[in-house]
């Protein structure tokens, strides 16, 4: 989904968390790991969980292609984002 409006507290805040996580990795030698949100909380993993499958957005599932938009009926049990490994 994509949201419209200036952008508010949290557009600046997690991004900097993420910088600066990814560089207290960097400062720490830790390398080949990635930022990540987990369970709702800021986290690290390595690389290889997010490269190691190809991630594909499901359009007919998640989007109205008529009105280029993401279906917005029902969002329980939905990923966050609408992409999911290939299976």
């Amino acid at each position: 989904m994509v949201r419209g409006g200036d952008p508010d507290a949290v557009d600046s805040i997690v991004p900097m968390a993420f910088g600066n996580l990814a560089l207290d990795l960097i400062m720490k030698g830790i390398h080949g790991r990635v930022v990540v949100l987990k369970n709702g909380r800021y986290d690290n993993v390595p690389i290889d969980v997010v490269t190691s499958s190809k991630k594909v957005v499901r359009v007919s599932e998640y989007y109205n292609v008529e009105r280029l938009r993401p279906y917005y009926s029902n969002f329980e049990m939905k990923p966050f984002f609408l992409m999911a490994s290939e299976y």
